[in-house]
């Protein structure tokens, strides 16, 4: 017999994101004619959107800011503010609401502000499913119920937190593999980077750009 235990502990610092807490979810499908306009007193939580399919346009800060599928948009709680749908292509979101000081710092965490309020390109088929179980479940009001929209709550963040975590890494491996390129580029064709042919390091990174990547640089 195998007397053997194995014996575990760990201290958890959560409390950051602590006291967060999902006050509505729903959904907004097929509809082409859809606009939605809010003044600044009417918003008392933290309102997040999910655009799965379609077209529209957030408008904020003077800024109108295309959507499509995989934006996640905020809604700001003191600024005027307004969003619509694509009649040719309508958008289809999910969106959740959310309350209490932790949402503040997850926010920051993955950089959505009301100056900064949308996060592009984060499609992920377990979010929009986590938000359609969330929906389910909301349709039957009972303690256990709730408790289980907050679990779900607290997973629908982390998977968005993990998306942008990854779109970033993504991003920067990127942006370093572009830099080693462009320095490899000018260390091969040193003697045609000298002096007397000289050109603006723009065009040089074009050109590298192109090379290395067969892509445009307005493509990148």
């Amino acid at each position: 017999m195998d007397n053997s235990f194995i014996s575990f502990e760990a201290h958890l610092s959560s409390i950051k994101f602590s006291n967060i807490f999902v006050t509505k979810i729903g959904l907004m499908k097929d509809n082409p004619h859809h606009i939605y306009k809010y003044r600044t007193d009417e918003r008392h939580d933290y309102c997040i959107q999910y655009v799965i399919d379609g077209e529209g346009t957030f408008f904020t800060n003077n800024t109108p800011y295309p959507l499509k599928k995989g934006d996640l948009f905020l809604i700001p709680q003191t600024r005027d503010h307004y969003y619509k749908a694509n009649p040719d292509n309508p958008y289809n979101y999910l969106w959740v609401h959310f309350n209490g000081s932790g949402f503040e710092n997850y926010l920051k965490y993955i950089g959505l502000s009301d100056d900064s309020p949308v996060l592009h390109d984060l499609y992920d088929a377990e979010i929009q499913e986590t938000f359609e179980v969330m929906i389910e479940i909301s349709n039957n009001k009972t303690n256990l119920n709730h408790l289980l929209i907050l679990s779900l709550g607290y997973k629908l963040l982390y998977l968005i937190a993990s998306k942008v975590a990854a779109k970033e890494e993504t991003e920067n491996n990127l942006a370093e593999q572009l830099c080693n390129d462009i320095t490899n580029y000018m260390v091969e064709n040193f003697t045609k980077l000298s002096l007397k042919n000289s050109r603006s390091i723009n065009t040089i990174c074009s050109e590298c750009i192109k090379t290395s990547r067969g892509l445009l640089p307005f493509s990148f």
